[in-house]
């Protein structure tokens, strides 16, 4: 029987030997197992808290916009609800609802300008005034008619000016700003508005409200003393 040593250099590996090997291929594979599995569990252990965070989130958006549509919803239904009221009422509870002009005035400033500053009035400037019942001033669109008289000339000649200004053509001449809101009327002296000859000029103007079709009417003694053209309310 050849001699272990050369068996083994024959390639000969006793069966106990090989039964060795073998046992410590499965030690390494097992403990190689054993590690991955660690490493996938310390893994899994911090999935669990990113994936929680995200649902949190999520969560928290869904329960967000529930709330932005419940907040709309009660809004729609309360507007549904005044709609139903107003349908509910006749033409002059309605009317009567309505922030409208109740009232027009010209300012205390209407009167002759001086462009120029020269002493000499250029021609004549109203600053028109829309109030509502409560005697607040606002803004409403509508047509003026304004006419002017020299109250010292004979009949028949006392009469300077009648201008007409429509919706369109009132529009851009509203002014607001703070503590003052009006429609500025200038009117140079020329073809469509004669000098006065007296101390003193009369205004009429009319406003019709393009909402209601209302009249409103207001005249006033202007003075003959001229302002400043960048003097205004």
């Amino acid at each position: 029987m050849p001699h272990f040593d050369a068996q083994r250099a024959a390639g000969f590996v006793p069966h106990s030997h090989a039964n060795l090997v073998a046992c410590r291929w499965r030690i390494h594979l097992t403990g190689a197992i054993a590690f991955g599995l660690m490493l996938a569990g310390l893994g899994c252990n911090t999935r669990p808290d990113a994936h929680i965070a995200q649902i949190q989130e999520l969560e928290d958006k869904v329960a967000a916009q529930g709330r932005s549509l419940a907040e709309k919803d009660a809004t729609l239904a309360q507007q549904a609800a005044e709609i139903q009221r107003l349908r509910g009422m006749d033409d002059r509870a309605r009317y009567d609802r309505l922030v409208r002009v109740d009232r027009i005035d010209l300012d205390r400033l209407s009167g002759m300008y001086d462009d120029n500053r020269d002493g000499v009035p250029d021609g004549i400037v109203l600053y028109v005034r829309l109030y509502d019942a409560d005697n607040d001033v606002l803004k409403a669109a509508g047509s003026v008619r304004v006419s002017l008289y020299d109250l010292s000339l004979p009949d028949g000649q006392q009469s300077l000016a009648r201008l007409d200004y429509s919706a369109e053509e009132l529009k851009p001449l509203w002014f607001g700003r703070f503590m003052t809101s009006h429609y500025t009327l200038r009117l140079p002296f020329g073809p469509n508005c004669r000098k006065p000859s007296g101390q003193s000029v009369t205004a009429v103007v009319v406003f019709t409200d393009l909402l209601t079709g209302r009249s409103f009417e207001v005249q006033k003694a202007l003075s003959s003393e001229a302002v400043a053209a960048n003097d205004s309310p």
